[in-house]
């Protein structure tokens, strides 16, 4: 119905063309299940919860924060990406840990970035990996500054959350994800003051 309206703006359609993506990769997921099929490791719908209706609130923000995205699935990234610039966040965005490293390798001190999200399940080199690197590059360096970095990982059982902390992350941010739980968990990571709470009606 939206598609035959003929008013959608491009970044519209680019939303529309991912949840036709999702939703046939859930139908397959729940296909296999009917079937009693070997469920794969990584879950194919990536971000399944993260909605482009679920855009933060105005006074959620994230202005003068330069944010690094790595993730491997296209949906994923375009998702979390809306979520950071609605809440006007400088955004670079990275499709493999080796691209994102290279980018942390190359920046002046003064220009990295204030946090990482980094998914954990990669191709090639995985998020813990990815982290490892990281911090062994800034132990080398000798950054003054230590990159605040959240894992986002499919898999949230206590565990998998002391696996990411015992890795180098600072903070486990499990799928599927809503807008106001990523940027509750960033204002939490880098120690910001949240928005406060709407004044009462007066009576």
């Amino acid at each position: 119905m939206l598609r035959r309206s003929g008013e959608l703006t491009e970044q519209q359609v680019t939303a529309l063309d991912a949840i036709d993506r999702n939703t046939r990769a859930q139908a397959q997921l729940i296909s296999d299940m009917l079937d009693g099929r070997q469920l794969p490791p990584k879950p194919a719908v990536k971000l399944g919860g993260a909605r482009a209706r679920d855009a933060p609130k105005s006074d959620w923000t994230l202005a003068g924060k330069r944010i690094v995205i790595v993730e491997d699935d296209i949906d994923g990234r375009e998702v979390l990406g809306r979520i950071l610039r609605d809440a006007r966040a400088e955004l670079h965005s990275f499709s493999s840990a080796a691209d994102a490293y290279d980018y942390l390798a190359h920046t002046q001190a003064r220009d990295q970035p204030d946090l990482l999200i980094s998914d954990i399940a990669m191709p090639d080199e995985d998020g813990y990996q990815f982290i490892g690197r990281v911090r062994k590059m800034e132990s080398e360096l000798s950054q003054p500054h230590r990159l605040v970095a959240l894992a986002l990982t499919s898999y949230a059982r206590v565990e998998d959350k002391a696996r990411a902390l015992r890795a180098g992350f600072d903070a486990h941010l499990a799928k599927p994800i809503e807008a106001q739980a990523v940027i509750g968990a960033i204002i939490e990571a880098l120690g910001l003051k949240p928005p406060a709470p709407p004044a009462a009606p007066a009576v």
